[in-house]
């Protein structure tokens, strides 16, 4: 385990992320990017896990459930102070580190005082909000997962936004 991130972490976090948003901006447009990001957590963990690989690590995938705090009841009066949920969820943790491309798809929602930044490179021992369940295969791009679940959520976000399925 590193006392610093493994060397290329940030940064192909940063441009895994970087391509995901690209894709997405250029295929359904800017709106769309967080709704879009906030339904692909597996698909974008398997991306980043693919590119950690590339790079000379030995990442693994987890799923489990990410800690959210619930809005302030003046946002929402059915909803108690301080309250959270759990809300299912896809990461990649990498010599110890937590590496999430897609924490920050929760802010809007569910999110109260401390939004998830677009990319977390964390040490899993300080992250009390990431709560892994099972380690998991990740998508492989011969898999053919990848361009069928970014086409599935394109056309789940067009029909949400009126537009054509696509």
């Amino acid at each position: 385990m590193y006392v610093t991130p493994p060397p290329c972490a940030r940064d192909v976090a940063a441009q895994s992320r970087a391509a995901i948003d690209t894709w997405v901006e250029h295929s359904l447009g800017a709106a769309a990017s967080d709704e879009l990001v906030s339904e692909l957590c597996m698909v974008s963990s398997s991306y980043l896990h693919e590119r950690l690989e590339d790079a000379g690590q030995s990442p693994k995938v987890f799923s489990g459930w990410l800690r959210c705090d619930l809005p302030s009841p003046a946002l929402d009066p059915l909803l108690a102070a301080g309250g959270h949920v759990d809300a299912a969820h896809y990461w990649v943790v990498l010599d110890g580190w937590i590496v999430d491309i897609t924490a920050d798809q929760f802010n809007p929602r569910i999110t109260r005082d401390a939004p998830f930044p677009p990319v977390i490179v964390q040490p899993v021992t300080q992250l009390k909000r990431h709560i892994p369940s099972a380690e998991v295969e990740p998508f492989r791009p011969e898999d053919g997962v990848w361009p069928a679940a970014f086409r599935r959520m394109a056309r789940r976000v067009r029909r949400a936004q009126g537009g054509t399925a696509g």
